[in-house]
Parts: structure tokens; sequence; C-alpha cells
């Protein structure tokens, strides 16, 4: 030990003074990194999950301060001025829907009125919930807790049982789900993700799941979202399903769709969403430089929040005119900013992710019904991480598929307004007899013909 310490003594006294600065450097490097870190575990664990970012430096601020110092200097007298304060009302609660049935209960005294005059009367409304009535009609229904439910009242459906209706329903959906998906893969505009789906497998012999994959595809314009259980995440598996799609594939930062930007007959956008959020978690690491670019990109959003709802026409001219400088300014500072000598910390990390995406981030002002990022495809994954929290995992690779064609359907039914339960109601008693070269009438899309609006 003495021996270690005193090699590590004479290295540091033969160092030069250049030398001594620099591994301090290092070292203050290292140690900030290392805080940054520290920081980011507590806020998973303990902090807000929000993104949001309100920009501390904007001009509107610097002319608000600088004309209210303007007025101070200028005032020579103190004025007091008075403010009524407000009465604190009471919140009036909605009224219930009208439609629904009311169920009137009189509460008289006990004793005999008839002799009586009423004076006034007090009506309360409260929701109240019927518990089911039973009788006999086949229907889908989920399996493990609805099974504990039917036990509790004395009904004896048993998983296995319910697992063979599911398996049914989806057999009879089959065909359907496979004409939406044609459906969307025939768009020109399509977001894809994937997240993991712990599956199990007979043949394991700890009994373990595996980690098996849920590819969600949605097409924006047909309002459509296709979920396909794939066994894993691995390269081959996602661009094997997404192979045979023409136009703009917008995706996160995974590497295993790059290849598919060599394809003449495709273009892969990239989210901006996601190298925001790189931006936004350097804040603790450098917050001049991470405000500065959180900024710029708020800029862009405000732009397209100013166009919601236009015609395509309109975004495009709106980006072309007013996003496209804001872009120039954020390559721009990205290049400036840029180190390459430096060592991997958040911020360089941060602009080289997106530096590397730059092509497919600035892809979306080419068009008006493209979208700057993928948030529309994040909203549909929320469901079936909320499901992993209550089934756990799938009984098997076919349980996976059956419950992919389930969230395929649900999700479209959500983005098109539809009710789910009406939807697959009315869907069941037609597919049976329905025409297969008329299958595209029953996808749940805002056109379904068979339910009234």
């Amino acid at each position: 030990m003495y021996e270690s310490a005193y090699i590590n003594t004479v290295n540091y006294a033969s160092l030069k003074r250049s030398d001594h600065l620099q591994l301090l450097r290092e070292k203050d490097e290292k140690i900030r990194y290392l805080s940054f870190e520290l920081e980011q575990i507590k806020r998973a664990l303990f902090g807000s999950k929000s993104e949001r970012f309100v920009s501390s430096t904007t001009a509107e601020q610097l002319e608000l301060f600088t004309t209210l110092q303007r007025q101070l200097a200028e005032v020579h007298e103190e004025q007091i001025s008075y403010k009524r304060k407000k009465v604190k009302r009471k919140p009036k609660r909605t009224k219930l829907p009208e439609h629904l049935e009311r169920v009137v209960t009189i509460m008289e005294p006990e004793v005999n009125v008839n002799a009586m005059q009423k004076m006034g009367e007090a009506i309360q409304e409260k929701l109240a919930l019927t518990p089911a009535k039973l009788y006999v009609k086949k229907t889908v229904q989920p399996l493990y807790r609805q099974s504990k439910i039917w036990n509790r009242q004395s009904i004896d459906l048993s998983r296995s049982t319910m697992c063979g209706i599911i398996r049914k329903g989806a057999e009879l959906l089959e065909p359907l789900y496979e004409a939406m998906t044609s459906m969307a893969m025939n768009s020109n505009y399509l977001m894809a993700d994937e997240s993991s789906i712990p599956v199990l497998h007979k043949d394991q012999k700890d009994s373990k799941a595996l980690k098996g994959c849920m590819l969600v595809k949605v097409a924006p314009q047909e309002c459509i979202t296709i979920m396909e259980y794939i066994k894993t995440k691995e390269k081959i598996n996602l661009l094997s399903s997404l192979q045979s799609f023409k136009g703009h594939l917008q995706v996160d930062g995974n590497v295993s769709y790059e290849d598919l930007d060599k394809k003449q007959d495709m273009h892969l956008m990239h989210c901006l969403v996601h190298s925001r959020r790189y931006f936004e978690k350097a804040l603790d690491y450098d917050r001049v430089k991470a405000q500065q670019m959180l900024a710029k990109i708020q800029q862009l959003y405000k732009i397209e929040r100013s166009t919601k709802g236009q015609t395509t026409e309109t975004i495009l001219y709106a980006r072309q005119t007013h996003a496209q400088p804001i872009l120039d300014d954020i390559k721009n500072w990205l290049e400036e900013n840029l180190v390459h000598s430096d060592p991997p910390n958040p911020m360089q990390r941060a602009i080289r992710y997106m530096l590397k995406r730059w092509k497919g981030l600035t892809k979306y002002i080419d068009a008006g019904h493209l979208r700057p990022d993928n948030n529309l495809i994040e909203n549909q994954i929320r469901p079936l991480a909320l499901g992993r929290k209550n089934y756990l995992f799938a009984g098997s690779d076919r349980g996976a598929h059956h419950a992919a064609i389930f969230y395929s359907f649900f999700a479209t039914c959500k983005m098109n307004g539809l009710n789910p339960f009406e939807w697959l109601q009315d869907v069941y008693t037609r597919i049976s007899e329905h025409p297969i070269n008329q299958i595209n009438l029953l996808i749940p899309i805002k056109d379904y013909p068979f339910l009234k609006w």
C-alpha cells in the first residue's frame, strides 16, 4: 500500500503545471457528470415526470422588467391601492345527465301527515350502480378478474372456459384484422414503435416469461392503429414487419430502423419530442445551453399550435415560412456547440443524438399532413402498458397474437370516437354472414355504416 502511494506521489510530482490543470479539469468534469447522474436517479425515484418547459429568458420578459424599472425610477411619491377581497363561492356540481333513469325515494315523517301541509322539499341526486343481472348470452369477457367477479355472484366460469371464448372471438375477427392491417400498410404515412410484453412458453424449464414484442403501427390519416405481436425486438423482426410499406415512416431513435431509409420508396422520419427529451434531461447538467435549445423547440411547437385545424396547404406554408428559419438556427447552434474532444456528457449526447437524426427530424416541413413527432402513437401504447400491470404476461405466443387483435380494434375505436363494446357487439352479429369482399365496411373508422353516431 505504501509503495503504491509513493509511486502515485512521484507521478503527480513529475507532471507539468499544464498537465495538472488538465487533470483537474477532467476530474471536475467527472464529478459534474456523476452529480448529474445522481440527480437523474433522484428525479426518477421521487421527482415529477413532467417534461414541461417554461422559458425564463424570453424577449417579452426582458422588455417587461426594463419597462417596470423605468417606471419605478420616475415615481416620487407612494401610491396605495386597495383590492376588493374575492368572496369564495361554493362550487356547483354538474347536473347529472337527463337520459339516466331516476328512481325516486320520498322520505316523510313516520307519523300520519294527512292533516299536515308541506312547506318545502330538498332534492338530492346521486349516481347509483345496479349490480349486473344474469341471463344466458354468449359473449367475450376478460379473464382473471372477470372470473373472480362471477365467483362473487356464485357463477362458476373457469379461466380455461373464458380463454376458449376469447380464442374463438379472436378467430372470428382475424379476417377483419388482416384487412385493417392491409389498409394501414397501404397508407403513405405510418408511425411505428415497439413495446415489450412478457410471454410464457411451455418449453421453458424455469417457467419464466420471455420478453416478447408488440409492434404498434398507426396510420394518422386513416385513423387506424395496428398492434402486431412479434417474438422479439430483434432488428430482423422489425424490418420484416415494415418491409412492404411505402411512404413516410416515423419512428423514435431506435437504430434498427435505419436500414429502411435506404429503400427508394421509403422516407424515414424521426420524432422531435425524443430529441427534445435529451435536452430536458440535460437541464441539471448545463442549464444555460439546455434552456436555449428548449426555447427554440418551443417556438416550433408554437407554430404547430397556431395552425391546428387548418388545411394542409396552410400548414405547409406556415412551416416553410416560419419554421424553416428556426430549424436553420437550431442546426447552426448544434454545430457550434458540438465538441468532438469532450468526454461524453448529457449535453454533448443530446447534441449528437439530434445531429445524427437531423434529416429525419426535419422532413415534416415538406408536407402539411406530416407531424413533427409520434406522440399519437405514444398515446396508443399506454393501454398496453396499463394492461401489463393487470395481467402480467400472455400465456403463449398465440395468446399474445389474440391480445394484439383486440388491442388493435379497441385503439382504432377510440381514435374514431366509437364505443368499443357497441362496435364489437354489432360486428359479432354480422361477421359470420358478411361478404368477404366487403370486409372493409366492418373496420371501426368514422364512416362505419352500421352504428348511429
